[in-house]
């Protein structure tokens, strides 16, 4: 989390270099770690009231829910007559199932975070040239139309539903499968400029609905990727775009448009242990969050970022596929380890929500083998991973000497008692007790004797995965997130 304009240098003429002052990241004391799940295939469906339900017995305290334009809008070629597209009970749309998506989210105890993304044939300006391409060109008027009906329909005071906070515009909107064109002549980059359109009226009708809504900007792909099935924008490289700021020293403007959000959204899967940076310098892995900092501090000194509240960081989709079943990714534990680091490492990058995809795994063998549970004949018969332990119980353990720096969070996300336990032959012995704070959070220092290898923290009947006090050999093993062999 960033701290707000308050805490900003005094505003720079648009084209004029500036020396950045870094934002500063929130106290730890003041900075939660809210983690969600993104399962779009088990969120709908016959099953979904019972995934919501998993996701909260995961540690969950929100779900990331998809959202296509183009599914909730009238079908066809041509806009109907007499559809009013900024009504959220015109007939002609189809919410029924984002409705039972809300209404089960919220019934399971879970925050929904709604992402929009794709748009009806009959607002693009243009067709893409492959059948994998992303709506080219929507309209930006009727997207805020739209928007405005959704928001609106989940405000808490239409039909008797629940009311949504949580907004994200667009998802990946720097690959072309999401939005077109990504490049315009000689190669420039032209879908900021689109998405910075499309983000503004986005902005204005959720703030419009309710003045305290949040709205998250960017859900951005980790990857430069440019080859003959897709095209994306380097996700640092998009950011800066969109935002109008140089990539310079001392950045300068690059245009004089602003553009308007609460919460920077990201992507950052990593080929590899969460310190990994992706090879590419405007690609955007886990190891590589720090650099997103300057671009935002100089956009705002710049005059160019506008808030209704503190900046926020949000990793909105996030996963390492595991072996088994995938044979070409990480060991199952070296990746339940992966995961606890992944949540500390991101939380002191200033995150303060943490995605995960998804629930269980893909049938094999497709792409994703990334879930909590590993995939049974029918629901039901899903089997929890040591990932899904990880996920619910982060806990870290470091040694430095005689002490280990250990950082957890609880799997209530609430304050209580925690005790760290090491190894006693057969069982378990309590070395220290800290207090989590009412975030969970808890951090500290504890001594350790050479002999010791691993410690576990336990709350509330609850134990965590036991951590190894030395990194093991592997922890450096370049990996795939996903199940393909090509790495990034």
């Amino acid at each position: 989390m960033l701290a707000g304009a308050a805490a900003v240098a005094a505003f720079a003429l648009p084209g004029s270099p500036t020396r950045v002052q870094l934002l500063p990241i929130v106290p730890a004391a003041q900075r939660p770690l809210v983690t969600a799940i993104f399962d779009p295939a088990l969120f709908v469906g016959p099953q979904s009231a019972a995934a919501f339900r998993r996701a909260r017995a995961a540690g969950a305290t929100a779900a990331r829910l998809s959202v296509s334009w183009a599914d909730v809008a009238p079908p066809g070629t041509q806009k109907p007559a007499k559809f009013d597209q900024a009504d959220p009970r015109d007939p002609n749309y189809r919410f029924a199932s984002v409705d039972e998506q809300v209404k089960e989210a919220v019934a399971a105890g879970l925050e929904p975070i709604i992402d929009v993304w794709g748009a009806p044939f009959w607002v693009l300006h243009g067709i893409g040239r492959r059948p994998q391409d992303g709506p080219v060109r929507p309209s930006q008027d009727s997207f805020g139309e739209f928007v405005h009906a959704l928001a609106a329909r989940y405000s808490g005071r239409v039909l008797g539903l629940p009311r949504v906070r949580y907004w994200e515009a667009w998802n990946e909107p720097n690959v072309s499968i999401y939005l077109m064109p990504q490049y315009g002549s000689r190669n420039r980059p032209v879908s900021p400029d689109l998405y910075r359109d499309l983000l503004n009226e986005f902005s204005d009708a959720v703030h419009g609905v309710h003045a305290s809504n949040v709205v998250a900007a960017g859900a951005l792909s980790p990857f430069s990727v440019r080859n003959a099935a897709v095209d994306t924008v380097g996700p640092l490289d998009f950011l800066r775009r969109l935002l109008c700021v140089s990539a310079d020293p001392r950045p300068h403007s690059t245009c004089r448009d602003t553009v308007s959000f609460d919460v920077l959204s990201f992507h950052p899967y990593t080929s590899g242990a969460p310190t990994h940076h992706a090879s590419n310098a405007n690609d955007l892995s886990l190891g590589d969050i720090s650099k997103l900092r300057p671009i935002l501090s100089a956009a705002r000194q710049l005059g160019h970022l506008r808030s209704t509240g503190p900046l926020r960081f949000w990793v909105t989709e996030f996963s390492w596929n595991t072996d088994p079943p995938d044979p070409t990714a990480a060991p199952i534990g070296l990746q339940s380890r992966w995961v606890a680091e992944a949540l500390h490492d991101a939380w002191l990058d200033g995150v303060t929500l943490f995605t995960w995809f998804t629930l269980h795994d893909d049938p094999v063998p497709q792409d994703f083998q990334s879930g909590l549970y590993f995939r049974g004949a029918t629901f039901a018969q899903d089997r929890p991973k040591p990932t899904l332990t990880a996920f619910r119980f982060p806990f870290v353990a470091n040694r430095r000497g005689g002490l280990a720096a250990i950082w957890g969070r609880t799997p209530t996300s609430g304050p209580g008692t925690v005790a760290v336990e090491r190894r006693a032959g057969a069982g378990w012995q309590v070395v220290e007790t800290f207090r989590a704070n009412r975030y969970g959070i808890f951090e500290g220092k504890v001594r350790v004797a050479s002999a010791d290898r691993v410690l576990r923290a336990a709350f509330s009947g609850s134990a965590s995965l036991a951590f190894a006090l030395d990194p093991p050999a592997n922890e450096n093993l370049s990996v795939s997130p996903f199940g393909i062999s090509s790495k990034k």
